[in-house]
Parts: C-alpha cells; structure tokens; sequence
C-alpha cells in the first residue's frame, strides 16, 4: 500500500494549495499545507479534514457531528489545540522519515511478520484520523480504512 508520503501518490490540487504548475501533485505536498497551518478550534479541524477529504476522495465528509460534539463536550479543547494537536501534526510530518520506502508490505499469512515501532504505529493512527490512508486494494469498494465513520452523528 502506497503511503501519503509516496511521491507516487499523485492527487489532484483542487484548491491550488501548492505552486506546482502540474494538474496532478504529490500527495504529501497537500498533507503539509493542510496540516502546517496548526487550527485553533474544532471548526478550523473539520474545515482541514474537509479539503483533505475533497483532495483525496473527491468529496467532503459533511458529518462532522460527533467531533465536534466531542471536541466541544468531553476534552480540554483549549489543551487539545495547543498541545495535543500540534504534536499529531508533527508525528504526521515524520512520515517520510518513519517510512522511507513510502509503503507498506501487503501483510498476508506467508509473509513475514512486520515490526513497528511505536512511533510508526502512531504515524499511521494520525494519517487514519486524517483520512489521508488509501483503502487497501482487497478490501471493497464501500469499505474504507479511515474514520469517517467516527466523525458522523450515527
């Protein structure tokens, strides 16, 4: 599986968010425009996540209920804004480093078993909240590895 950080993920810069002059861009080249510009309330988080989701799926997740309920009902948003989020964001950017292949291994039950660290494992948690993880090629075409569903209202 092809990670965000692959610079043989292309996406299409819908918003011009970068100065490539090319229809399609890196995919990471968006992640850090995105994420670079650190938000400060639960209204700024959804309104990333919603251009990475256009970006990258070519439509917006409008149900943000949830996220926002939590955000705003059952955490220290303030923390959670200056603390929190910021060192989400800066694990996320060590995605090239941490993968350096820019890909994971299929896993299946003949290949070999696959380390992590703990770093790595994170990397990834924060690229799934992002909804910047591709579906992996055997799973259907209505499933999704991201959390989406999460954000929702049910």
């Amino acid at each position: 599986m092809l990670l965000p950080s692959s610079p043989e993920r292309l996406c299409l810069d819908r918003f011009s968010l970068t100065d490539l002059d090319t229809e399609l861009v890196p995919s990471w080249s968006i992640i850090q425009v995105v994420i670079f510009r650190l938000p400060k309330s639960a209204l700024e988080l959804i309104e990333q996540l919603e251009t990475i989701s256009v970006t990258f799926r070519g439509s917006a997740n409008t149900n943000f209920a949830y996220l926002k309920q939590y955000l705003s009902d059952n955490c220290d948003t303030q923390r959670f804004f200056d603390e929190t989020w910021p060192k989400c964001v800066q694990l996320a950017l060590e995605m090239p480093t941490l993968f350096p292949s820019g890909s994971l291994p299929h896993l299946s039950q003949h290949a070999p078993a696959q380390q992590y660290s703990k770093r790595q494992i994170a990397c990834l948690v924060i690229h799934q909240f992002l909804c910047t993880l591709d579906r992996p090629s055997w799973m259907q075409e209505d499933g999704s590895p991201d959390f989406h569903i999460w954000f929702g209202d049910g």
